[in-house]
């Protein structure tokens, strides 16, 4: 097991950074039709924790690009882009 020291991770992002991020999160959606995750975005394309996300998306300037982006998500699982078995 490897011990992590020095400060833990704060989630520190101006308003600008996060509005930028949700125009990232949002083009990198609809250049990644096959993705069906946020975590797809945020933990393997980004390397951001679930903490840290948690905290971004309640950012004013990145909840708008969120929502879109759980709509897209769910259109996908709508439309058939995750198996039959569970998109309904």
């Amino acid at each position: 097991m490897v011990t992590r020291r020095g400060p833990p991770r704060k989630t520190m992002i101006t308003n600008e950074q996060a509005e930028a991020l949700g125009k990232e999160y949002i083009q990198w959606l609809l250049d990644n039709p096959g993705a069906v995750y946020h975590t797809e975005f945020y933990s393997i394309h980004k390397g951001i924790l679930i903490s840290e996300w948690e905290t971004i998306r309640e950012y004013p300037e990145f909840r708008l690009y969120y929502e879109q982006a759980r709509h897209i998500l769910g259109k996908r699982h709508m439309t058939g882009a995750v198996k039959e078995t569970i998109a309904h």
